[in-house]
């Protein structure tokens, strides 16, 4: 006799196995001898409708999407993993042009101005704080020591002076028409030359 079992950690249906006559055990658990549905449409799979108990009440044909990337409205990337589940709705099947973009209506994505605007602000400050504060420091550390020497004392002043105008320029950006410049060709200013010691010419 031919039988019809399933999958017991998803209920799907498996391919029918022949089993003889005198088989001690027919049908055994997770089979049936009710045929599969035939002509199941593509994206479509046969499920076992089991009641509470877990007694066989019947095939279903439901939805197949596992494996089906989508993402979120945060532009999270996931995928379906369960027989019957169908990507959620708001979500879309697409990934967002940049980390930057939304979808409020799960039709199209959006440039979320805000967040890429708190983007570009964190970078800046970024760059403030592992390049223009080392700088400033190291260049004040120096002004310090040449107090006595005049011309050392105002090479690193020019230096430091320097370095100012380049974080004003920084902190500035914000101010700047096109901000936060949605297409990543942001203006940062040219950073100024590392720190340099004084060097006395000889004589």
């Amino acid at each position: 006799m031919k039988v019809y079992p399933w999958d017991e950690s998803t209920n799907e249906a498996l391919l029918p196995v022949v089993k003889p006559d005198n088989h001690p055990n027919p049908i055994g658990r997770s089979e049936t001898a009710t045929p599969v549905p035939e002509n199941i449409p593509a994206g479509y799979a046969a499920r076992a409708a089991l009641t509470a108990e877990g007694w066989f009440r019947g095939w279903e044909v439901v939805i197949d999407k596992r494996g089906d990337a989508y993402w979120t409205q945060d532009g999270i990337k996931n995928s379906v993993s369960e027989l019957g589940n169908d990507i959620p709705d708001g979500s879309l099947t697409e990934p967002p042009p940049t980390h930057f973009h939304r979808t409020h209506d799960g039709a199209s994505w959006l440039l979320d101005l805000p967040l890429l605007s708190a983007a570009r602000r964190k970078e800046r400050d970024g760059k403030l704080l592992a390049i223009y504060a080392p700088a400033s420091q190291q260049l004040s550390r120096w002004i310090d020591e040449a107090e006595d020497d005049s011309a050392a004392f105002a090479f690193y002043k020019s230096q430091r002076s320097v370095w100012h105008v380049w974080a004003d320029a920084l902190c500035d950006l914000p101010d700047q028409s096109g901000f936060p410049w949605a297409d990543g060709d942001v203006p940062w200013p040219e950073q100024p030359p590392s720190p340099m010691r004084y060097a006395t010419k000889p004589e």
